[in-house]
């Protein structure tokens, strides 16, 4: 089993065991996201991509 999908199962378990829990952080997840789900979507070369985009980013708003 990959690393991705045993957090996974545990994740569903933790789920069915504290419904309201649940609920809270699902609201919270989808008001302000998650960057572990980010993180995990994109992968290793996503995520340095967006690190150096944000880099980028930030330098060309201190230069000018």
């Amino acid at each position: 089993m990959k690393p991705e999908e045993k957090r996974e199962a545990l994740q569903q378990q933790e789920r069915k065991q504290s419904p309201t829990g649940n609920h809270r952080d699902s609201f919270e997840r989808a008001s302000h996201g998650s960057l572990k789900d980010l993180s995990s979507g994109l992968g290793t070369k996503g995520l340095a991509l967006v690190i150096v985009v944000l880099v980028v980013v930030i330098l060309a708003i201190a230069l000018f």
